[in-house]
């Protein structure tokens, strides 16, 4: 495998991470708190 084949896969790997992450804790808020996802929703 290339160096820059391998920083690209660990980037690409990080990227989902945090999206995921953030998925989930707006996933969190949103089951906390109804009124508050209405507003996510919508934005």
């Amino acid at each position: 495998m290339k160096k820059s084949t391998l920083v690209g896969f660990f980037l690409f790997i990080t990227t989902i991470k945090s999206e995921s992450l953030r998925f989930l804790q707006k996933e969190k808020i949103i089951t906390q708190n109804p009124i508050i996802s209405i507003n996510i929703v919508s934005s």
